[in-house]
């Protein structure tokens, strides 16, 4: 089994929830690459923001769900190669990513192929961007681009042929279909890969992200610009979220419930006033008369 915690089973990470997007992981847990003997890597409690997916793409994948645990080693194998600045270790992570989405040791959890290969050219690129720049604009981008044009012809050329739009769109959704099953099967983490998936995804993906901006814009910026021009109209401090703690303190103490008391039968009742009759013989008596008064007398 891939991911195993101390004692050997399938793990179930407790985060810690700090603000905003932090979390602090509170347990560790290995995993293992399948195929391989010695390839074993150590999760350790840490501070993470899990998934840096953009928030309009979260649709297409959130910062958590079944690929929490490949997302936590990912952050661990990065922070050692952010440590020793290598491009390498880096891809050794995005590529050990990838094979964890799929493999997790519950098929349960696993994610499918088509997704790990989509999260893999997300990391891929920010591997470009945060150790080869240079790389990335010279080389990347442009093969990028002459893809993503050379898929667009497609569309094109077969409107032009057909002059059907229906047709046409059939025949473009074939062929990125086509591409995405390519780079789901291929086992391959070169550089051909990242092109070819991230041509086809790319389309899609800008959309979604304009469509995202653009209703936020009509929906939040404009009546708050609104509200901020009228008159009399303040805006408070933000309020500031701490770290938030789940279920009760261990050094608190247990609530005791108390039993509703018991209404007194009438047998009680008549025992209690003969035992109060019997130990004050006088208050029993009742209150004596009392003599005449001295102007009574007279």
């Amino acid at each position: 089994m891939p991911f195993l915690d101390q004692h050997g089973k399938f793990p179930n990470p407790d985060l810690q929830f700090l603000g905003t997007r932090e979390f602090k992981l509170t347990t560790k847990f290995s995993y293992r690459l399948p195929d391989t003997e010695n390839a074993e890597f150590l999760v350790a409690p840490m501070e993470t923001d899990l998934a840096s997916i953009p928030g309009p793409l979260w649709g297409l994948a959130g910062p958590y769900g079944k690929q929490i645990l490949p997302v936590l080693l990912h952050d661990t194998l990065c922070n050692d190669a952010k440590k020793h600045h290598s491009f390498e270790k880096r891809k050794r992570a995005d590529d050990t990513f990838r094979v964890a989405l799929g493999d997790q040791g519950n098929g349960k959890r696993d994610v499918s192929r088509i997704r790990s290969r989509v999260l893999w050219v997300g990391v891929s690129l920010d591997r470009y961007w945060q150790y080869s720049r240079l790389q990335l604009w010279t080389l990347v981008v442009p093969l990028l681009l002459l893809t993503i044009a050379a898929l667009m012809a497609i569309p094109i050329i077969s409107h032009l042929w057909l002059d059907n739009w229906w047709i046409t769109a059939a025949i473009w959704l074939l062929v990125l279909t086509l591409v995405q099953i390519f780079g789901s099967l291929s086992k391959s983490d070169g550089l051909l890969v990242l092109i070819l998936v991230g041509a086809a995804i790319a389309p899609p993906v800008v959309l979604i992200m304009a469509l995202t901006v653009a209703t936020t814009i009509i929906l939040n910026a404009i009546p708050w610009t609104v509200l901020r021009v009228l008159p009399g109209v303040k805006q408070g401090p933000s309020p500031e979220l701490g770290p938030t703690t789940v279920g009760r303190a261990k050094s608190a103490a247990p609530r005791r419930q108390t039993k509703p008391q018991r209404a007194q039968t009438v047998a009680e009742t008549a025992a209690l006033t003969a035992i109060d009759i019997l130990t004050n013989p006088d208050d029993a008596a009742g209150p004596q008369n009392p003599g005449p008064s001295a102007a009574t007398a007279a």
